[in-house]
């Protein structure tokens, strides 16, 4: 009988072991837990499918999507007129998310987004919705949770958002300060 080369690779390494992410788990060992997810603050935007954390969303009026997550509340993503808005968020680690934290921006009586729905995804293409979310907490500069707890791993999330409480001569927008992400990546293996 021929030996998986896998099997082989992973237990040949007997001086330490080799990790592997849990979405590699080829020999199907369990997990040894999960790691907290440190959020990045990005001072620039990466690529969505990349090597780093990236952003992108469906339109701009000004601000860009990554200010969302550059841990500065005075700065802002701030879509076009029209409903429904959207932004994608990408880690290259697949991410459980328990929850969403928005800051609303409070520049100029800017409102919050009141309605919409979580998703996930592993490829872009294919979506899961993985939460709703109905926001009365809509002044300027206030943040609310969006509790997700879906309990799956998802290496893309988009925020989809089909009402806000912010209108102007553009339509309604949406306005967000910051978005911080409550979130587990998967647990590495070792095998000895």
């Amino acid at each position: 009988m021929k030996e998986n080369p896998l099997k082989s690779m992973a237990y040949g390494l007997r001086g330490g072991g080799m990790a592997l992410p849990s979405y590699l788990n080829p020999l199907g060992v369990p997990p040894t837990g999960e790691k907290a997810f440190v959020q990045p603050v990005l001072a620039a935007n990466g690529t969505l499918g990349g090597s780093s954390f990236a952003v992108a969303g469906s339109s701009l009026w000004d601000g860009d999507y990554w200010w969302a997550f550059d841990n500065d509340a005075a700065t802002r993503w701030h879509s076009s007129g029209g409903m429904p808005q959207w932004m994608t968020i990408y880690n290259p680690e697949p991410l459980k998310l328990r929850k969403l934290t928005i800051t609303t921006s409070s520049n100029s009586g800017h409102k919050g987004i009141t309605t919409g729905s979580v998703l996930g995804s592993n490829d872009n293409v294919s979506w899961e919705t993985i939460a709703g979310f109905s926001n009365s907490v809509t002044d300027g500069g206030a943040t609310f949770d969006i509790p997700v707890n879906s309990g799956k791993f998802f290496k893309y999330h988009q925020l989809h958002i089909t009402g806000s409480a912010y209108s102007t001569w553009i339509g309604t927008c949406a306005v967000i300060a910051e978005i911080k992400l409550d979130a587990v990546t998967p647990a590495e293996f070792l095998y000895n």
